[in-house]
């Protein structure tokens, strides 16, 4: 009788994944008891606290351009009237159409981020949407995600016998599969609030 011999990369790779520990993953979902905080979340925190600090620089940025832009257009409009030979009253209308379409332009810029935040307003409203799409009570952690990944994670080795070694082994594989997919959706919702 033959006995089959197993390639010895399959028995490193069974031995890597037996000693592999969650502590990465575990690290990512940790609630820091000082700030009641996970990783992720706080990432999240101090980047939006990096970015107020930029929000003036880059508001005067915008109004210069802005008004560079209202000016450029306030040239060119009245510049064809004037060459049209427009009468007073088309002039007037004009202007007074300029004057609201740049007011209300100006206001959305100038409220954006500071003043009534409707940039904020319309990524808070859009996350509760999809928390209440998914089910997700109304104040779960961006790290919710990663939470239930260890959560598996966890169950899957705490459940692993000697006795059964092929259904226990592949119940840890699986949960390794979905404790790294769940990572890579915790990572791509951080820096889609990131970027948001």
């Amino acid at each position: 009788m033959q006995m089959h011999r197993m390639n010895p990369y399959i028995i490193l790779i069974m031995l890597f994944l037996m000693c592999f520990s969650a502590g990465a993953y575990a690290e990512l979902s940790y609630i820091d008891p000082a700030t009641n905080q996970s990783v992720l979340d706080q990432v999240i925190q101090k980047f939006g606290n990096k970015v107020k600090s930029w929000q003036s620089i880059i508001q005067s940025a915008a109004e210069r351009l802005f008004w560079t832009l209202v000016l450029i257009s306030m040239v060119w409009t009245f510049g064809m009237m004037l060459l049209r030979k427009a009468d007073i009253a088309d002039f007037f209308a004009e202007f007074t159409r300029f004057i609201i379409f740049t007011g209300f332009y100006f206001w959305l810029l100038t409220n954006a981020v500071s003043g009534h935040n409707i940039a904020g307003t319309i990524i808070l409203s859009l996350e509760e949407l999809g928390r209440s799409a998914a089910g997700m009570p109304g104040g779960a952690s961006h790290s919710s995600i990663m939470d239930t990944g260890v959560l598996i994670w966890n169950q899957a080795t705490n459940s692993l016998t000697f006795m059964q070694p092929i259904d226990s082994l592949m119940g840890f594989v699986i949960s390794l599969i979905i404790l790294i997919t769940l990572t890579v959706i915790a990572v791509n919702m951080l820096l889609l609030l990131i970027s948001g």
